[in-house]
């Protein structure tokens, strides 16, 4: 009886582990997409043809917003077309928001680009 309970807590003990840890891919493709308001995110349409959508809060291609973004007459910025179909390769990390984007709650889950380069 205490085995099975002691089996039962370790189990239990990895599972919630593995679902606090962050999820990350590694993703392909062109950029399609990207803006925002308060925060920014880049949209990558990979071959298969699957969008990705990742906020760059940690990623320093985001940092000078003028580079890559323009914004409009109400002050939302949208990826300047010169930057579309460009070739990237992005890693998005799922992790908690903890503060880092306007509106969803600190503990919601968000998918974060990590890692962002331009290919050839």
């Amino acid at each position: 009886m205490r085995s099975e309970m002691l089996k039962r807590f370790i189990f239990l003990t990895i599972g919630l582990a593995w679902a606090q840890s962050a999820v990350s891919a590694t993703y392909t493709g062109v950029l399609v997409g990207g803006g925002g308001i308060d925060d920014l995110s880049l949209v990558i349409k990979t071959p298969s043809g699957r969008q990705v959508q990742g906020y760059c809060q940690t990623v320093s291609i985001c940092d000078d917003w003028d580079v890559m973004f323009v914004d409009d007459e109400n002050a939302i910025y949208h990826l300047k077309p010169e930057y579309k179909h460009k070739k990237v390769r992005a890693t998005i990390v799922q992790r908690p928001n903890r503060g880092r984007i306007a509106g969803p709650s600190d503990d919601e889950i968000l998918p974060f680009i990590t890692r962002f380069k331009f290919l050839n």
